[in-house]
């Protein structure tokens, strides 16, 4: 995770304090709709610099020239005397977000504009509301004293200041979302059918096919843009006349009724905002394509009778059994290839991994967790209750209930035993050396990609893990984002592969720890804690290029694989 110093009102000015003084002239639906159209343009596929240079030009080119000329000089002091690395990143998509949730919980109309021009003044409150957010997780984060030093208190390093922030560096993989979704209509087909029959009417929809063509009239929206337009990405779903809006509709933070405050999750929940004349846009890309599997899978449960036969536990557990069947099996089938000796899935056996892949000597172990996290442990970030959490749900639950690494030392300990019942290989029985296993835990929410949680998590198991049998070389745990294998299907990589990756991937932590401890600073504690998922974005993604022509083919494989076919889903229900 990279950290950019974004300035703020007081690094610039020394005179306006109060944003709603900024805004007081300013209609609350100009600021949101302004706000909206900058975070679909930050969600473009330029160079970030470019980009915020593009952004912050078309918007200057609007302010009076005296009005140029101050911010101008302010940021050219700004840079000499406060932060000399200032490389001109200015707009952020957390801070717009904020400043949307501001002017819905304070909505204001003028009937009478003054007529002059908004944006210098919009650009003004925009610098308050960075402000505003950095102080209020400045005071969020009070750092704790540590007598023994550094090992105690790095978590609070790496925790604290990224925790409320981590999040809205998602960019959510739009056809992992989509396959998700896929695999979870397949199965609340068959278990649920009724209340998602239910769900589907009350959405106006008579088949899955509809919603499914829903979300993705949604997404087309999201890739226009005007070139020659101001805001290019300021652009509307205009649904035809006589065209079921339900869906819509439920979608649209103004058109709620019972809210009193609007929060972060209330955008998640209802990320489409409605201007009547011109139609409805969408606040935020990245979290509306979260909502494209997370949406269906809640609100099937809170929003029909299901809550009423079925508590969440439960239903959780039984959408993350089925994914397991659906989703990750035929992801491991797809990069298995002729040199795996063993694909092995969960049985239901004692000790017996979600997955197993063995090549030769080299062992890969898989445990799926399907967790959602906490949304509540980003308001106020506190290390003893994220490392309970994660204690809870990668290593024993309140209940003594083996999770995540406390599995995989199990099943460390049947391999170093003689071996699993499908996989009664000689050097296996005989306890032959130059036995090396990947413990692998897998999850599908982007937050278990933070740094540090990996690091964490190996510590914990180090101290579990087998250490009397040096034929085994047992590496540490690895956390990885299931999107990953997706990934790796697509671009036609197998498991040797992300051995190298995995490889890399601890090369690249210990290069960075080095570093940091000959010059400790926060880039460089982030990049020695950066998890799997990142490290994959920021350099592997790029290997696993999808060859041309060959991406539909390998969807369409998945798809039969995961036993998901689209003639069903036009069926009405």
């Amino acid at each position: 995770m990279q950290n950019h110093t974004v300035p703020n009102y007081a690094d610039l000015f020394d005179d306006l304090n109060s944003y709603e003084v900024a805004v007081q002239e300013i209609p609350s639906d100009t600021i949101i709709t302004v706000c909206i159209a900058l975070i679909n343009e930050l969600n473009s596929p330029e160079d970030k610099f470019k980009l915020q240079d593009r952004i912050y030009k078309s918007l200057a080119k609007t302010f009076d020239m005296s009005d140029f000329h101050r911010i101008e000089k302010a940021f050219a002091v700004f840079k000499a005397t406060k932060n000399e690395n200032f490389s001109g990143l200015i707009f952020g998509r957390r801070y717009l977000l904020e400043m949307i949730l501001r002017e819905l919980n304070h909505f204001r109309t003028i009937d009478s504009l003054s007529g002059k021009a908004m944006e210098f003044d919009f650009f003004r409150a925009y610098l308050l509301m960075v402000q505003i957010v950095n102080e209020k997780d400045n005071e969020n984060i009070k750092f704790q004293k540590h007598e023994d030093g550094f090992q105690s208190s790095k978590y609070e390093l790496i925790w604290k200041p990224i925790l409320p922030q981590f999040e809205f560096s998602e960019r959510p993989h739009i056809i992992f979302e989509t396959y998700k979704l896929f695999c979870f209509l397949k199965h609340a087909k068959l278990e649920y059918y009724q209340e998602l029959k239910a769900y589907l009417n009350k959405n106006g929809f008579v088949s899955i096919s509809q919603l499914l063509t829903s979300f993705n009239q949604v997404n087309k929206v999201i890739q226009n843009d005007d070139p020659d337009a101001m805001l290019r990405k300021l652009t509307y779903l205009l649904p035809n006349v006589g065209i079921k809006q339900e869906h819509l509709i439920a979608q649209t933070i103004n058109k709620v009724n019972g809210i009193t405050s609007f929060s972060m999750r209330s955008i998640k929940e209802f990320p489409l905002y409605l201007q009547p004349e011109r139609g409805y846009m969408v606040i935020d890309p990245d979290f509306y394509l979260r909502k494209k599997y997370f949406g269906p899978f809640f609100e099937l449960y809170h929003k029909t009778s299901l809550k009423q036969r079925l508590s969440f536990n439960q239903y959780c557990i039984d959408v993350s059994g089925a994914l397991e069947r659906s989703l990750l099996e035929p992801l491991l089938t797809m990069v298995v290839n002729e040199n795996a000796n063993v694909l092995h899935f969960d049985d239901n056996s004692k000790d017996v991994p979600d997955g197993y892949i063995r090549i030769g000597k080299m062992i890969f172990l898989f445990e799926y967790k399907a967790y959602i996290f906490n949304e509540q442990l980003t308001n106020y970030p506190e290390v003893a209750e994220l490392k309970k959490y994660i204690d809870e749900k990668f290593v024993l639950t309140a209940k003594k209930k083996k999770k995540g690494i406390t599995q995989l030392r199990d099943q460390i300990n049947v391999i170093i035993g003689g071996g699993f019942h499908f996989d009664q290989a000689s050097f296996l029985r005989e306890g032959e050396e130059n036995v090396r296993i990947y413990p692998i835990i897998l999850h599908h929410d982007f937050m278990f990609g933070m740094p540090g949680v990996n690091e964490y998590l190996n510590e914990q198991f180090e101290k579990i893990v087998p250490v009397h049998d040096l034929r085994y070389e047992i590496m540490p745990v690895t956390v990885m984002n299931l999107s990953v294998l997706l990934d790796m299907a697509l671009g036609q990589r197998d498991m040797i592969f992300m051995e190298q990756m995995l490889i890399d991937y601890l090369n690249y932590l210990e290069q960075n720890r080095m570093m940091f401890a000959q010059n400790q600073t926060s880039s460089n504690l982030m990049a020695g804690h950066m998890s799997f998922d990142e490290l994959f974005r920021l350099h592997f993604v790029q290997h696993t290029a999808t060859p041309e022509g060959t991406q539909k083919e390998t969807l369409e494989k998945l798809l039969v694989l995961s036993e998901i076919s689209f003639d069903d889903y036009k069926k009405e229900l």
